[in-house]
């Protein structure tokens, strides 16, 4: 469950599922308390490039170049 990526792309969260009568601000800080810089990781970056190439932002094609020659994604390229 990210909530950055619902505040950024809208794509859905899990804490949002649960907790209906909140946002997904209040699911950031929440996520932001419990787990901190961890958020920060490969999969956040990976879900963003994703996001913005399916966007059509012509800046995503660097970035998704990079994601499909990097040798940490094989397990989900193979997906």
């Amino acid at each position: 469950p990210d909530p950055l990526l619902t505040k950024q792309h809208g794509v859905p969260n899990a804490c949002n599922r649960c907790h209906t009568d909140r946002d997904a601000d209040w699911a950031l800080a929440a996520v932001e308390r419990w787990y901190g810089d961890r958020m920060n990781r490969p999969s956040r970056q990976r879900a963003q490039t994703i996001a913005l190439a399916r966007a059509g932002d012509d800046a995503a094609r660097e970035q998704v170049v990079k994601l499909l020659t990097g040798d940490d994604t094989a397990y989900w390229k193979a997906a």
